[in-house]
């Protein structure tokens, strides 16, 4: 009776079909967890596996970026840019060191625990902002290229508000960890020039079993099936109350009804919905129900795509509508440096 109570989970069916159609009459620009899902029956005997299947192919930002990333790159560029990468990694990290950093906090972790393991938790540190002009970090948060990023054992969040509530931002950011721990800086920038849609694909893969773990804890936990069961984080969240901001990869933006700060959610985008956490909405411009894909936001991979790139080109998908081209740090042959475009 202990091993099924422990192990029991819940039976969730996401409109997958309908999903799609529903979101284009939807007056909001984001949404909560509960919201997608269309039966919720506990006891049944689901896996948590077929949970994470369901919620993940009814958020399509995922499924694109696990089957984007085939085009071959050539190794040899690969191998001689990695040291690049490397370099600029251990060098930004140490400086994010030396500005101050701390440990994950404490509502963070107990979100995570049983979830990440935690030896992660323990190793791993954060700041908000900062860094000097050269390091990744700053150049990646000022040009709205990222809501956080991962240094070695260290994570860098653009706002305060995901570094202090938003544990599925966190899940993202601590799979980098974990693939840093189990590949060193060097293989780490080698796998990320190689294919950095595959590296990118295991910690946009976390949130979205996160999300299933969270629905299916905290339906075991309450016994209950209803929305307000589901749409809540695993702990609360504490000097925090009821909110209707998500923050997510593209930003901020409102959701359709309320809920306690640390509820996965998600965000409308071009690309289909985009997982993320409430956040409190004090001070917070909510993104539009028109929003794009951000600034950086990188549309195709950095390759040798040829001399002369045009530098910029109309892109519908982003904010801006336009892509710009961008160097990469490895080079195609003598003066002629590979490139990517982002969006502008």
């Amino acid at each position: 009776m202990v091993y099924a109570s422990r192990y029991r989970v819940v039976y969730l069916l996401v409109l997958i079909s309908l999903f799609q159609i529903w979101l284009v009459n939807l007056s909001w620009s984001g949404g909560l967890l509960g919201d997608a899902i269309n039966v919720i029956a506990p006891g049944v005997g689901t896996r948590l596996d077929d949970v994470h299947r369901e919620i993940k192919n009814a958020l399509p930002p995922y499924k694109a970026i696990e089957e984007g990333g085939t085009q071959v790159v050539n190794e040899t560029l690969v191998q001689a840019g990695a040291p690049v990468l490397q370099e600029l990694i251990a060098r930004s990290r140490d400086d994010a060191l030396a500005q101050g950093v701390s440990p994950v906090p404490e509502n963070i972790q107990a979100n995570l625990r049983g979830f990440i393991p935690d030896g992660i938790l323990a190793v791993a540190r954060y700041r908000v902002g900062g860094g000097g002009d050269l390091t990744l970090q700053v150049n990646s948060i000022r040009y709205g290229e990222a809501a956080a990023i991962t240094l070695d054992y260290v994570i860098v969040f653009k706002n305060q508000q995901d570094a202090l509530y938003n544990p599925v931002l966190w899940s993202h950011e601590l799979t980098h960890v974990i693939q840093y721990q189990r590949w060193g800086i060097r293989d780490f920038a080698i796998r990320y020039l190689r294919n950095h849609a595959s590296v990118e694909a295991e910690a946009y893969e976390s949130e979205t079993k996160y999300m299933a773990w969270a629905a299916v804890h905290n339906v075991n936990a309450s016994q209950n099936a209803t929305p307000i069961a589901i749409n809540r984080p695993i702990e609360p969240f504490s000097g925090t109350g009821q909110t209707n901001t998500c923050g997510s990869w593209v930003g901020q933006c409102q959701v359709n009804g309320t809920a306690p700060v640390g509820t996965p959610c998600w965000c409308n985008t071009p690309m289909g919905p985009a997982a993320g956490s409430l956040i409190p909405s004090g001070g917070i411009t909510p993104a539009s129900v028109e929003v794009g894909l951000p600034s950086g936001f990188p549309m195709q991979q950095c390759g040798c795509w040829g001399p002369n790139p045009v530098p910029f080109a109309q892109e519908n998908r982003c904010f801006s509508h336009q892509v710009r081209v961008a160097a990469c740090p490895f080079m195609c042959a003598p003066f002629n440096p590979a490139y990517g475009y982002v969006c502008n």
